[in-house]
């Protein structure tokens, strides 16, 4: 079995605002630098630092959360496919402004990802991952609220499982992957 720690990102300033972030970067807080170096401390408690295959999404506050969980570690890859749904038009908008009814049709027509599209990404990144580590082994990546969520729910929903819901900053997802299917074992909170 090899295991996946997928953790969302700190606490940036849009979260704070309420504001879609998407593909367009906000910077952490102070609570997200905070939060960040909480994850640190207790992964160095549970001794989990020989990671086989460290990855981060390619937008500045995901790196910058790994390289403050993931302290004094520099070398790690940055994967695209770990990137937040993109919410075309409705990026830097209050959440208010997010399409209730009809969702995947208004979100494309604004030039962002539907739902399936996301999961589909996020499915075939995740495995990419885990195709680099061998049996036994685990990766951590950081990644963004609503694209693990769908991940997540994505397998949650294979496997007749209840829904995640929200994830908070900083959360880890723990992941077994037997070469076919994700399973999702624990949600930490730090």
């Amino acid at each position: 079995m090899k295991t996946l720690y997928l953790m969302r990102h700190g606490q940036t300033q849009y979260n704070v605002e309420g504001r879609i972030q998407g593909w367009c970067d906000s910077p952490l807080t102070e609570t997200g630098r905070d939060q960040a170096s909480r994850v640190n401390d207790y992964l160095q408690a549970e001794g989990l630092e020989d990671w086989a295959y460290v990855a981060s999404s390619d937008l500045k506050r995901a790196q910058d959360t790994l390289t403050l969980a993931q302290s004094p570690r520099e070398d790690f890859h940055l994967l695209s496919g770990l990137r937040e749904a993109c919410f075309g038009q409705y990026e830097k908008q209050s959440r208010d402004h997010l399409p209730r009814e009809d969702f995947n049709r208004k979100i494309k027509a604004a030039g962002g990802e539907t739902i399936p599209e996301v999961q589909e990404r996020l499915v075939r990144t995740c495995t990419y991952i885990m195709e680099q580590i061998e049996e036994g082994e685990k990766a951590f990546a950081v990644a963004h609220g609503r694209c693990i969520r769908l991940f997540a729910d994505y397998w949650q929903a294979k496997q007749g499982k209840e829904a995640v819901g929200e994830i908070a900053n900083c959360s880890l997802l723990v992941f077994n992957y037997d070469g076919q299917a994700f399973q999702l074992k624990e949600i930490i909170v730090p």
